[in-house]
């Protein structure tokens, strides 16, 4: 017997939060073949670099968008009361050479 949807929303619903977010993920791959995925990063790309080429977007160095969001980051911790470090937590990357654009 095949799952409605609800039944399946609700099974889902009492998973643990880190089975909730594998779950999801797989739910998420799911939605498009690596080959829809790599068409839609090439027209994002070709987009991004169309706008740069224009002069529509401004280019920030890759090390000041990391401290911005480190800050960002820190403000934030300082405001909210302790909780249970999130699987995602934001971690300081390895410093990259290049720039971001900004919109």
């Amino acid at each position: 017997m095949l799952l409605t949807y609800e039944q399946v929303a609700q099974a889902a619903m009492q998973l643990s939060s880190d089975e909730r977010v594998d779950l999801a993920e797989k739910l998420w791959v799911s939605v498009d073949t690596p080959e829809a995925i790599a068409a839609a990063w090439n027209e994002e790309i070709a987009r991004r670099v169309a706008q740069l080429d224009a002069g529509e977007a401004e280019t920030v160095p890759a090390e000041q968008v990391i401290a911005d969001l480190l800050a960002t980051r820190t403000a934030q911790r300082a405001s909210t009361p302790e909780r249970k470090q999130s699987r995602f937590s934001l971690r300081q990357p390895p410093l990259m050479p290049g720039k971001l654009a900004r919109v």
